[in-house]
């Protein structure tokens, strides 16, 4: 069973989910409040996070 479902391949996956990382836009408490809720809705995190 997959932990996360996605359209892409995993290292495309990987690569997108970096350059967020890398461009600062995650500095805006706005979007890493959002991030957050996305998380907390959609995944498991306590799971993923052991």
């Amino acid at each position: 069973m997959p932990i996360l479902s996605v359209q892409t391949d995993t290292l495309t996956t990987v690569e997108r989910a970096e350059d967020v990382v890398r461009s600062g836009r995650t500095r805006d408490a706005e979007t890493v409040d959002r991030m957050e809720r996305l998380l907390a809705d959609h995944a498991a995190v306590d799971s993923i996070l052991g």
